[in-house]
């Protein structure tokens, strides 16, 4: 396995369960990444910390490292006596769609008023290599 720093990150920023009645658009509906049937995962945006070719390109690498950042709801990060799970879908609703490592940052440094987090990220121990190739490397 190759060493962190030569590894970009690569987010499944996961919508809230009820997206669909909050009119909201993930960018995989579903997606079944993980083989394990439909669950509330698979309605998520991808995310990538860095892009070849852009400002600000210096972790692009072609070995990629998956995080799943999901809403902390109580089956997730545990039951609260202070807040609901409707209480998490509002403020990951009100953060998205997010579109960068900042972003997604942000989404995570999110607290509700009692502190519990908004969003929790999973490292899912999964890699995957995708290189950035020419328009005529198919042919």
């Amino acid at each position: 396995m190759a060493n962190d720093g030569a590894l970009a990150d690569f987010y499944q920023v996961v919508y809230p369960i009820d997206w669909a009645a909050r009119g909201l658009n993930p960018q995989c509906q579903p997606c079944d990444h993980d083989g394990q049937g439909i669950d509330f995962i698979d309605f998520h945006d991808h995310v990538l910390d860095s892009m070849p070719g852009s400002p600000g390109h210096g972790e692009f690498s072609p070995l990629w490292k998956v995080f799943v950042v999901i809403p902390a709801y109580d089956f997730i990060a545990g039951p609260s006596t202070t807040h609901s799970n409707l209480d998490v879908s509002n403020a990951v609703a009100a953060a998205l769609p997010v579109r960068s490592e900042t972003a997604v940052d942000a989404l995570l440094a999110k607290r509700l008023p009692d502190g519990a987090p908004v969003a929790v990220e999973v490292d899912i121990h999964h890699y995957f290599v995708c290189a950035v190739v020419g328009k005529g490397a198919g042919r």
